[in-house]
């Protein structure tokens, strides 16, 4: 039954009940009101009209405003109960309320508001659902803020260290040390370019202003080549990449600078969080039955937990139970993701701890 239709069955519901209770009153309480009033005032019968009439009619005022009173109370304690509720939520306190007679069982009244209080509660239990995300997402800034100030600070004193000996005491070393000391500078300045280059575009997706410019190439080629890439870095020297792909081109439309920082952040994922001599494996092939180019990153790491996974493609989120973990920013992942969802393209995590981690990527075709 829906509120309309209820609202007028509780009015023909009290119409019905004040009509059943004065007729009641008419016809038996008044009639011994009169009574009495002529036995207490000593006024004889038809003596006076107006005596009679008062008498007749003053208990049927009184069941009436009686009944008024049950039924306003009753509406009023809903009214104030849904008052109360409201002004919970306004100051910030979402719970719900409890509605109880002096009896302690929930009024009856309150049926008629049931899709009311059935939204209110909805929207009190999402209202508390997201303060608790807002706390969690607050406090992961506040960790993933000291993080990248720590890791932006660590290379920063390689670089400030190393150029330091060159100036100051560059005569005491071999050409084969300077050499080793610039290797050092150089991988320290690529890796505070990739944490400024993340922050830069976790802006630029707040504001909206990501550049999309797609173009056709062999993206078989494409991810080949960003492995080979990543290969050569210094953090992925002992580790074991391979490629493995049946099908030697497929031309595709995608933008190339935007992918290239998707592949690179996650397979620069799995050297952070795996210890050396990890094997990390890149697929490609055609899914016929989803129509869909599909890219897997699996390696036999240390895996991830079900909190991990739920998080990974979270922003601010900072994977921490492994002894692995090296410098991040925690956004890498979730630039990731953006970036492939720019390509209409889709991206999951299957992990288990000990047993290794798959990210598989699918793109329309």
């Amino acid at each position: 039954m829906d509120f309309k239709k209820r609202i007028i069955t509780q009015f023909l519901i009290m119409l019905s009940t004040i009509t059943i209770i004065t007729v009641l009153t008419m016809s038996i309480i008044s009639p011994i009101s009169l009574a009495i009033a002529h036995a207490i005032f000593k006024v004889p019968f038809g003596s006076s009209f107006v005596f009679d009439l008062l008498s007749f009619i003053i208990p049927m005022i009184i069941t009436f405003l009686g009944i008024c009173l049950y039924y306003g109370k009753r509406m009023a304690d809903v009214l104030f109960y849904f008052l109360e509720w409201i002004e919970l939520l306004s100051n910030g306190a979402y719970e719900i309320p409890k509605f109880k007679n002096k009896k302690g069982k929930t009024p009856r009244s309150i049926n008629l508001y049931r899709e009311l209080e059935g939204k209110l509660e909805k929207l009190t239990n999402k209202l508390r659902e997201n303060q608790i995300e807002r706390q969690k997402i607050d406090q992961n800034r506040k960790d993933w803020t000291s993080g990248v100030t720590h890791d932006l600070k660590t290379p920063l004193s390689y670089i400030q260290g190393y150029s330091t000996m060159m100036l100051t005491q560059k005569e005491m070393y071999s050409d084969e040390e300077k050499n080793e000391f610039l290797s050092i500078i150089l991988e320290k300045s690529i890796h505070m370019k990739d944490l400024i280059d993340d922050l830069s575009d976790t802006y630029q997706f707040e504001k909206g202003k990501i550049s999309f410019s797609p173009e056709k190439n062999n993206i078989i080629q494409f991810t080949k080549e960003r492995i080979e890439e990543i290969k050569k870095q210094p953090s992925a020297l002992e580790y074991v990449f391979t490629f493995k792909s049946n099908i030697d081109a497929l031309e595709y439309s995608f933008d190339s600078v935007l992918l290239k920082r998707a592949f690179n952040n996650l397979l620069i994922n799995a050297i952070n969080h795996n210890p050396p001599k990890t094997m990390v494996t890149t697929l490609v092939y055609i899914d016929d039955t989803s129509k869909s180019l599909v890219i897997e990153v699996e390696d036999n790491g240390v895996g991830m937990t079900s909190e991990e996974q739920e998080n990974l493609f979270n922003r601010y989120y900072r994977g921490t139970s492994t002894s692995t973990l090296k410098e991040g920013t925690g956004l890498g992942m979730a630039i990731a993701k953006q970036f492939i969802n720019i390509h209409q393209g889709t991206i999951n995590v299957k992990s288990s701890p000990s047993k290794g981690t798959t990210i598989k990527i699918q793109f329309p075709l």
